[in-house]
């Protein structure tokens, strides 16, 4: 469900893009405006994740990089069925974690200093 959500917003924001464009620039700000707006939405489709991580500082951990962390993760992704994610480290004092991807098989883990 949350994917008709998703789809039903990115239409909508795109929808008024291009009415805004529309009232720039007419039938040219329109197909203008549209190709900004599909153009956006498979950027953030495919590179979000990585926005994310950069945003906070975020760094990809390499094998035997906090293994006790990876081996807990991998320990709970097996019992839900769910593949093994890459896991980034955030070297915050603020406790925090958080997930990313577009997809299981695309999935990020995120955790803080302060949460460790």
């Amino acid at each position: 469900m949350s994917g008709v959500r998703t789809v039903f917003l990115l239409v909508l924001l795109t929808m008024i893009l291009v009415w805004i464009g529309g009232l720039v620039g007419g039938k040219t700000g329109m197909l203008v405006a549209l190709a900004i707006g599909v153009g956006l939405n498979v950027f953030n489709y495919w590179f979000s994740s990585s926005i994310v991580l950069k945003m906070h500082g975020a760094k990809l951990l390499e094998p035997g990089e906090l293994q006790w962390l990876q081996d807990d993760i991998r320990e709970m992704t097996e019992k839900a069925g769910m593949p093994m994610p890459k896991v980034a480290y955030m070297a915050s004092s603020a406790p925090n974690a958080f997930a990313t991807g577009r997809s299981p098989k695309h999935a990020v883990v995120a955790i803080t200093q302060g949460a460790l």
